[in-house]
């Protein structure tokens, strides 16, 4: 194997490694995207749950303070500021899902981005790789056209 067929050769086997490093790489990112995306549907869940059940705690303190308006309108006072407490919190929580949702939107973009960049950058490595391929193809027919050449002229001689 002439010098030229062996950096060929070592050429191939550098480019199948970067290839499986790559494919490792988009493989790791995609656990990666998984993870972030269980996260983000957890807390979305983990909002939601907490949404409704202050929802659920804020109709109960409604309940309560029309039942103490009903009694005397004294209470009144208090039970507005605790309406609007209410509401200022259901507006808070409202904020914070939005955000949430703005957030696994742009992670989803994001994910997606990385994915298409790092099959892009795989797909080029496949064709570095096929391109070895046929240039060690193409080194391997020169040689053995040398070959046989020269196995002519020894055997002329």
């Amino acid at each position: 194997m002439t010098e030229q067929q062996q950096q060929a050769a070592a050429d191939l086997e550098a480019s199948k490694g970067e290839c499986d490093a790559l494919a490792a790489k988009v493989a790791e990112q995609q656990l990666q995207v998984d993870a972030s995306r269980s996260e983000l549907a957890g807390r979305l869940e983990e909002s939601y749950l907490q949404a409704s059940a202050e929802q659920d705690g804020l109709t109960a303190e409604l309940m309560s303070a029309h039942q103490q308006l009903s009694k005397a309108a004294a209470g009144m006072n208090q039970l507005s500021d605790e309406l609007d407490e209410a509401k200022l919190q259901r507006n808070l929580l409202q904020r914070s899902l939005q955000e949430i949702e703005s957030q696994q939107a742009a992670a989803e973009k994001h994910t997606a981005s990385v994915v298409e960049d790092l099959n892009s950058k795989l797909k080029e490595a496949y064709l570095e790789c096929e391109m070895l391929t046929v240039n060690q193809a193409e080194q391997r027919s020169k040689t053995d056209a040398a070959l046989q050449v020269l196995n002519e002229e020894l055997s002329e001689s």
